[in-house]
């Protein structure tokens, strides 16, 4: 690989501090050659050559594990002043390469970049979290920490016993008085960890007229729910479609999470697709399944459906991951699919959604219907 930059590259590396990139390990092979690896088994892994053999590429790289500027890398003795030209042409090239990067740059939005590949940068995007439970609650604070742009939370729930949600809730404990609203709290604790705006909707999650409103200023939505809340998604799904709002599902079941599915309205099932495909796969146990099932929807079971906080943890640092691949790149790894974590098993399942034909939810909206499905 060449190494010869262009004059701009050039000019662009006078006076900056410099450091190697921390997502990245340097395997060196010699002064002139390396591997540059994210981890021993990572697909982004490459090889970077000095075609020209200056004998500047693996001690400028030991050197810089600190910021450093080149001219204290040519005055301390690391590159001679007669290679000052090969020093600037090779830290413009592992500039672009994003191997090298510049001192304070966020590492966060460097791991999306060059990592992952981002091509949008998250502090250009909306999503709205409906939900602000001990489960909701933490795939918001996820998303701040990874940088999003704007978030909104939206929950009427308050707190009723704080000795509980005290243990449950990552929130400092002095904004968990009772009587206090779940998603003002949240909000409150966002602010204090991040740059994003974040705003707060005091509504029903199943309030429709709130959903669209919600749905219209927002890029995506998440649903988060402590419990599988059939009636609330059926709403999101009805909103989002009318609406063409992508949004993901996230919901807790006792020791059981469901991560997804992520749903594109027009492009992939949607949640009535996914709720009967999801009854029918429990042919073991359906009448069962069916009767708890009903017995939530009555709200027989009490309104406290509680699963440890480390089991909550797991589950929203997958929604969050999932959902930040989906708006950095369009990598929709949860697109038609969701993962089933059972933790007293310690077992994950995949479950791929199909659409159907004759979907009463989403079919009437499609743009082709065949004359016989």
């Amino acid at each position: 690989m060449n190494i010869k930059p262009s004059a701009d590259q050039v000019q662009s590396v006078q006076e900056e501090k410099y450091l190697v990139n921390p997502h990245l390990r340097i395997v060196y092979i010699s002064d002139d050659e390396i591997a540059v690896k994210h981890s021993g088994r990572s697909p982004s892994s490459r090889a970077v050559r000095d075609e020209g053999g200056t004998k500047v590429l693996g001690s400028v790289l030991r050197a810089l594990t600190v910021p450093r500027a080149l001219s204290e890398l040519i005055h301390s003795g690391v590159v001679s002043e007669s290679k000052r030209a090969d020093l600037e042409g090779l830290v413009a090239y592992l500039l672009e390469e994003q191997i090298l990067l510049k001192e304070g740059q966020d590492v966060v939005e460097v791991y999306l970049r060059s990592i992952l590949g981002g091509k949008q940068a998250l502090s250009a995007v909306r999503v709205a979290v409906v939900g602000s439970g001990h489960l909701g609650s933490r795939i918001a604070e996820q998303l701040i920490r990874l940088g999003i742009g704007a978030l909104e939370v939206m929950d009427d729930r308050r707190v009723k016993r704080s000795e509980i949600d005290a243990r449950y809730f990552t929130l400092p404990r002095a904004l968990l008085q009772p009587g206090s609203s779940y998603a003002e709290n949240l909000a409150t604790h966002l602010r204090t960890i991040g740059t994003a705006e974040v705003g707060a909707r005091l509504n029903a999650v199943h309030d429709k007229e709130a959903l669209r409103q919600l749905c219209a200023s927002s890029d995506c939505v998440v649903f988060a729910s402590e419990h599988p809340g059939s009636v609330a998604f059926h709403a999101m799904n009805e909103v989002a479609l009318e609406l063409g709002t992508p949004w993901l599902a996230v919901s807790m079941d006792g020791s059981e999470a469901t991560i997804g599915p992520l749903f594109l309205p027009g492009q992939s099932a949607c949640y009535n697709e996914y709720e009967v495909q999801a009854e029918s796969s429990c042919w073991g146990v359906k009448d069962e399944y069916l009767t708890y099932r009903e017995a939530m929807a009555r709200g027989d079971l009490g309104s406290e459906h509680l699963s440890l906080p480390s089991y909550s943890d797991i589950a929203a640092g997958l929604a969050a991951t999932a959902l930040m691949r989906f708006l950095i790149g369009g990598k929709a790894i949860l697109l038609g699919r969701s993962i089933r974590y059972d933790f007293e098993r310690l077992s994950v399942d995949t479950e791929e959604v199909l659409r159907l034909p004759r979907c009463p939810a989403c079919a009437p909206l499609r743009a082709y219907r065949h004359s016989y499905l």
